[in-house]
């Protein structure tokens, strides 16, 4: 193995920089199912998907990443009902919209600006 990162050291540091990347990343979420307010998990869910995956348009940032309810619950730790019903609530709050199966996300937060940056600030301290 020594000999292998001797001869591609270049190599070598990409794939320590990705384990980082992704160690980090995994932190993050792990981090997000300890927010209490579940509408709050999903939008912070949604803007780190957003932030790595998304792509911004005049209508916002389109979450690149297509998700059952189902998968965004696991990921939150919530039940799929739940999810499907505070989705529902967001979207009829303009914090959330869908383009087709596209997840589309406003480029402001106003209504839950205060609540959605707590949840940040407190998965970067955890982090």
């Amino acid at each position: 193995l020594i000999l292998l990162a001797s001869r591609w050291p270049d190599l070598v540091d990409e794939l320590l920089a990705r384990s980082v990347r992704r160690s980090r990343f995994l932190a993050v979420l792990r981090s997000v199912c300890a927010i209490r307010r579940l509408d709050i998990r999903l939008l912070v869910l949604l803007r780190l998907l957003a932030g790595r995956w998304g792509r911004v348009s005049p209508s916002g940032v389109h979450v690149g990443v297509r998700l059952t309810h189902e998968a965004l619950a696991r990921v939150v730790g919530a039940q799929r009902p739940s999810v499907s019903a505070t989705l529902s609530r967001l979207r009829s709050d303009g914090l959330v919209a869908t383009d087709g199966r596209e997840l589309v996300l406003p480029l402001e937060l106003r209504p839950f600006r205060e609540a959605f940056l707590f949840g940040l600030l407190f998965i970067v301290l955890l982090v």
